[in-house]
């Protein structure tokens, strides 16, 4: 296997939504295209916020944990792997939690605020790390496959194009009225 580990990923707010993860992972799988091919590759972080998680869950077709389905016998081995290999003592094998003797992100998303609270993703990621509050982390894995690299260059076009869309078609302009109407 070819684990691509995205650690701890914190971005600065000045920075987010860019894209910058999704450009990032596309950009490893242009350079090291032949070793995806010849092995079994995986991306993998130790998820410490809802938004790290939210990576996985809005970016990609195929990755655990999810509430979409339960991780098959294979993929949860690989994720007590990377826990036990990584984490030693501190793993949870099965849970694929990670315990922490400290909190390691000073970032306000690190609370959940009410109204993201009934998103899927966000309540299964709180239910799978019930420590998220006291910085406890949770495995998160997704297989590079031609389906997740797909989704992955259809997201950067799709925002790239609607970059590039004049002022009055942009989506934050719809129901705008022009003057004289």
């Amino acid at each position: 296997h070819l684990f691509i580990y995205f650690g701890q990923t914190v971005i600065d707010a000045a920075h987010r939504g860019k894209s910058l993860i999704a450009i990032t992972g596309a950009k490893l799988y242009l350079m090291f295209w032949r070793e995806i091919l010849s092995s079994r590759t995986f991306f993998w972080a130790d998820t410490l916020t809802y938004k790290a998680y939210l990576v996985f869950a809005k970016s990609l077709e195929e990755f655990y944990p999810t509430y979409k389905q339960e991780a098959p016998e294979n993929i949860q081995r690989v994720i007590d792997h990377i826990g036990r290999e990584n984490y030693g003592q501190n793993y949870n094998i099965g849970l694929g939690t990670v315990r922490k003797d400290q909190i390691l992100v000073n970032d306000p998303c690190i609370q959940i605020p009410l109204k993201y609270r009934h998103d899927p993703d966000i309540r299964f990621y709180t239910q799978a790390n019930p420590g998220y509050t006291h910085g406890q982390g949770l495995i998160t894995l997704a297989p590079l496959s031609g389906t997740n690299f797909m989704k992955i260059v259809a997201r950067l076009m799709t925002k790239a194009a609607k970059a590039t869309l004049p002022v009055f078609f942009r989506e934050e302009r719809r129901g705008t009225r022009l003057a004289g109407n």
